[in-house]
């Protein structure tokens, strides 16, 4: 039996994950301007995300997030992801976020 695993979609920059929700509960139109509002922040090294993920990281990134702890969320989402998808033009970006010195405007 394999382990139970769910896809979520978000955007994360500089400073930690930004949106993270189940892809069910969003349309391709809600993925569309998580797309846009990626590459409009790309001065923050902002990335789309597409992570697959079971129960116990899903877990770990919640309560990060709900601590407003938005860097370690997103430690917890590259470190625990199964499979982990973005645009090409995002792919450098995730080996150096979180960093908030990436911000050029803080």
């Amino acid at each position: 039996m394999g382990l139970k695993t769910d896809t979520y979609v978000g955007v994360a920059d500089c400073y930690g994950i930004e949106s993270f929700h189940h892809k069910d509960d969003t349309t391709p139109f809600d993925r569309h301007c998580r797309i846009i509002r990626a590459d409009a922040n790309r001065h923050r090294h902002a990335v789309y995300f597409e992570a697959e993920l079971d129960k116990p990281a899903v877990k770990l990134i919640n309560e990060s997030l709900e601590r407003d702890d938005w860097a370690m969320a997103l430690e917890w989402l590259k470190r625990m992801n199964l499979a982990l998808i973005s645009l090409p033009q995002h792919e450098q970006s995730w080996k150096m976020i979180p960093d908030i010195d990436l911000d050029p405007y803080a």
